[in-house]
Order: C-alpha cells, then structure tokens, then sequence
C-alpha cells in the first residue's frame, strides 16, 4: 500500500486525475488535505479521483469535524471518503473505529505519549506517523521512541509518513539539484526495526509544511523522482523567454525515463520535441507528482 499526501490545489488534483492505476504493483489511496468542510471541497476532490480517499482534516477547526462528519455520512457519493482526525482530537472525542489517526511526531511530548499508552482502546484501527519536514534520515538512537509506539499499537495498519522536498532548493534558480529519497529510507530504517508489516507514504513532491502566504518567485524546474534521489531539473526564473524544452529533452535522455511511466512522463517526451513546448508552474507540479506516484506504486516498496 502506497499513500500519497496532498493538497488540493490544481496542479496536485490534475496530477491525481491523471494517474493510471491499471496493473500497477501496489494498492493507492490518496491523503488529501482540505482546507475547508464543504461540500465544494469534496466535490473538487471527486472530480479529480474517484476511488477510495483519505481527508486529512489537520487545517479544520474541531468545531468543523462533526459537519464534516455528517456530510460525508448523509450524501451516497461521498461512502468511499475516510476521515484522517488528529491525535488532539482523539484525546477529547471518540472517533469512528474505521477512520485514521495521524500521530505528528514533531508535536508529541511526555502528556501524549502517556496518553497514548493509557488509551489504546480509543484508537482506531488505522495509524499514521508522520514525521513532518525531514532533512535527513533519523538514527536508530533517535527512533527509538517510535519503535515503542509501533509496538505498543500492536496489530493495526501503520502508516509512516514523512516529506523531505525543500520549500527553497539551496542553489540558485538555473542550476540542477540532487537530494536523496530521506522518506524511503526512514521506511526501510523503521521496517527492519520492527516485526510488523508498515506502510509507505510521503509528501510526493511537495514541501509538507503548508504556506498559504502565497508564492515566491517562480523557477522553470521540474522535480523528478528515479530510485534513491529526486532531481531538480532547473533553469532560471519564469519570466520572459524562459527555457523549459531543455528540461524536457535532460529528463527524456536519462536511462531509466520512460515514457509509458505515466502521463507526466508521457507529457515530457511529447515537449521535449515540440519547437515551442507546453508548461507552467502548476503544470510542472502535475507533471512532478503524477510521475512520483506512478513511480512509487512500481517500486511497490
């Protein structure tokens, strides 16, 4: 099972709409962030993908969960859409025993995590951990407390969740950028630490931290995932005569490109061939996060 956590901005939801799940080598379900419980929102999500689908609530209010909750039961096409709650919030409220908890590690300290010992009862049958902004891959030292809570949860599902795509690449804006899969390996790192089975999920590739202050400059950059490492194909600022077709020929000239992949991959082949190619920002998004899904559910890690 693979588990890709979203926003629901265009260029995320286009990259989900595009997907082709036929034949692929592991379960998906989406974990989208919403920013708001109504029936807009759920709609623009089921507009973008019509299978089973998470709604993290990490940006509602608590007083919005129970209409939220009650929308999601009282309209038929919304059956397939499960609810990640907070762990705050299963500390004050019962929660459905079908429905997902998402334990944020940066926030967890001594009250929590006796709470969480004291009150297994109260949790539902589905655990995420998630780890926030990683910039690197934790020790076995410093795992040692979440190697206590996997055991302590005993036979539920367990989902792992951590995102290291950089809000701000730490190079100027016409040059490339290499950094390891951090998520991956603290999977494989917590997987061979413990006796059960975990699942993978990670940010795509998507800073975890939201903003909504806005954007920054823009850079013609596109963000593609191979085995160990993303790559930041980059080439200068948006503005201008910018020159995204030389982004497109580097990615179709890698050993591993493919562009039976994925719709993304498909879409940098067909540009890298056009005198004037395709393109945005929000589009280089869909195009980062279609191909990292696809390439994730191969790997079926």
């Amino acid at each position: 099972m693979y588990i890709a956590t979203l926003q629901t901005k265009r260029g995320e939801l286009r990259g989900l709409n595009f997907l082709n799940l036929q034949n692929t080598n592991s379960e998906f379900i989406p974990n989208l962030i919403i920013k708001e419980s109504t029936q807009e929102e759920l709609d623009r999500i089921l507009t973008a993908y019509k299978g089973n689908c998470l709604i993290d609530t990490r940006q509602l209010e608590f007083y919005e969960y129970d209409s939220l909750h009650q929308l999601l039961t009282s309209e038929p096409n919304y059956g397939h859409l499960n609810i990640v709650y907070p762990l705050d919030y299963a500390m004050i409220q019962d929660v459905i025993p079908t429905s997902y908890i998402r334990i944020f590690i940066p926030d967890l300290n001594d009250y929590s995590f006796t709470w969480l010992e004291t009150n297994l009862i109260k949790l539902p049958q589905n655990i995420i951990i998630d780890f926030g902004y990683i910039t690197s891959t934790p020790s076995q030292l410093n795992l040692f407390s979440i190697q206590k809570i996997i055991t302590m949860l005993g036979d539920r599902n367990i989902v792992i969740l951590s995102g290291s795509i950089p809000k701000s690449v730490p190079e100027n804006s016409s040059t490339d950028y290499i950094q390891p899969r951090y998520e991956k390996e603290l999977y494989q790192l917590l997987s061979s630490l413990v006796s059960i089975d975990l699942q993978y999920a990670d940010y795509c590739t998507i800073h975890p931290q939201i903003d909504n202050s806005g954007f920054g400059r823009a850079v013609v950059q596109i963000k593609y995932t191979l085995d160990t490492d993303y790559h930041f194909f980059r080439n200068g600022l948006f503005q201008g005569n910018y020159d995204v077709r030389s982004l497109y020929q580097d990615i179709s000239e890698l050993p591993l490109f493919s562009s039976v992949l994925s719709w993304g991959d498909q879409y940098i082949l067909e540009n890298s061939e056009k005198e004037i190619p395709g393109g945005s920002p929000e589009y280089w998004v869909s195009i980062a996060v279609n191909h990292h899904i696809q390439w994730c559910l191969e790997e079926n890690i």
